[in-house]
């Protein structure tokens, strides 16, 4: 489903992940790709069900619009749409509403009404719990996923899954198409950046590759848990600070780069952390058994190809710099005292 919203539609503040509260609580709903421009703001999504594929397109500019069935209950803080027509064929078929009281009404109804009859999807379950704030809803599952602001910030919970197949078709348009597709990839030009992430594995070991960034705002990025998976994270900030919780069983290389303020690593941190190397602008460390990396060369694009383990790389270049563990303490980082502290650089 293509969705494309107008700039006043995008100034009331319905954000990508906002704007899918229409569609809270679909489990079978996956998101795919999202993009800004001047004017207009697409996101793709796809519902699936065991033996159907509904798809539609929405559009602001056109006169006909897409009208989501009964059972998309919107949070109540949502702003309204534009008056919509129904784009698909009415049908004789009523529309019966899960509600008490509803099935009433929408049997008065004239059967070619468009309030009450038009080519009805499956019905799909909710578990009826209110959300009015994408923090509230349960993780989106995602590959391959691109969005991208101007002026609007990117904040939720994504389950990564390198797993889920992503038609040729819905794959995001990127500029360097030799590239391979980052599994996650977030940016925004002027707000915030934060992303709660859980990975997702399989049977086989996969890694994933995660990319978040911003030109004037902060970004923060939060590994809460995974499963049978590593992962390659990059984490930048030109004009702001840039915050990375890391689980535990983290092991592998961390390539950051500061400006003025040396990076700050947590006290817990510290005793897993080996530096070799730092000067005023960047450094290289590793997170555990550095004897297991290897003598393999970085890529042309700064990966370690021969590394199957994690990768972090943290670029703040006029703001903080901070990696911590994710069950740490979340309250304001003190700088840590001590030989070590002073060893390693952090302030």
């Amino acid at each position: 489903m293509a969705v494309h919203r107008s700039t006043a539609a995008r100034r009331s503040r319905l954000r990508p992940p906002s704007a899918c509260r229409a569609f809270k609580d679909v489990d079978n709903l996956h998101w795919f790709s999202h993009s800004t421009s001047t004017s207009t703001s697409t996101f793709h999504i796809m519902i699936l069900t065991p033996s159907t594929l509904a798809s539609s397109s929405y559009s602001s500019s056109s006169p006909n619009m897409l009208a989501l069935p009964s059972n998309f209950e919107k949070s109540p803080n949502l702003p309204p749409l534009p008056p919509r027509n129904y784009l698909l064929t009415p049908t004789k078929r009523a529309i019966s509403n899960s509600s008490t009281g509803s099935s009433s009404s929408s049997a008065s109804s004239s059967p070619s009404s468009p309030s009450s009859s038009f080519l009805l999807p499956p019905a799909y379950t909710h578990n009826g719990h209110s959300a009015s704030t994408i923090d509230t809803i349960h993780p989106m599952r995602a590959n391959h996923l691109y969005i991208s602001e101007n002026r609007a910030p990117i904040k939720g919970s994504w389950t990564v899954d390198p797993s889920m197949h992503v038609p040729q078709g819905l794959l995001p348009q990127v500029k360097n198409k030799k590239k391979k597709l980052d599994n996650l990839n977030f940016y925004s030009h002027q707000k915030q950046v934060h992303a709660t992430l859980t990975l997702a594995g399989g049977r086989e070991p996969t890694k994933s590759f995660l990319s978040a960034q911003s030109k004037q705002g902060p970004v923060t990025v939060e590994i809460t848990s995974r499963t049978n998976q590593r992962f390659h994270l990059t984490a930048v900030s030109k004009r702001s600070h840039v915050t990375v919780y890391i689980p535990r069983d983290f092991e592998g290389p961390i390539t950051f780069k500061y400006t003025k303020i040396p990076p700050h690593f947590s006290e817990g941190l510290l005793p897993q952390l080996t530096l070799f190397g730092r000067d005023n602008t960047q450094g290289t460390a590793f997170v555990g058994d550095w004897s297991k990396f290897g003598n393999g060369p970085k890529g042309k694009d700064g990966r370690y190809d021969h590394w199957n383990g994690d990768e972090l790389v943290v670029s703040a270049k006029r703001g903080l710099l901070r990696v911590c563990y994710t069950d740490e303490p979340r309250e304001e980082i003190k700088p840590p005292q001590g030989l070590l502290s002073r060893l390693v650089g952090c302030y």
